[in-house]
């Protein structure tokens, strides 16, 4: 249960930089080549 609250933690910690990651994957979706 500890693991689980501390994954919970962290996921509510890293939600702003999730965001950040997933603008990221979307430039590099755009740049990369087809």
């Amino acid at each position: 249960m500890k693991a689980l609250g501390f994954v919970h933690g962290l996921d509510r910690g890293s939600h702003a930089m999730h965001r950040c990651w997933g603008q990221l994957d979307r430039t590099a979706m755009l740049q990369a080549p087809t």
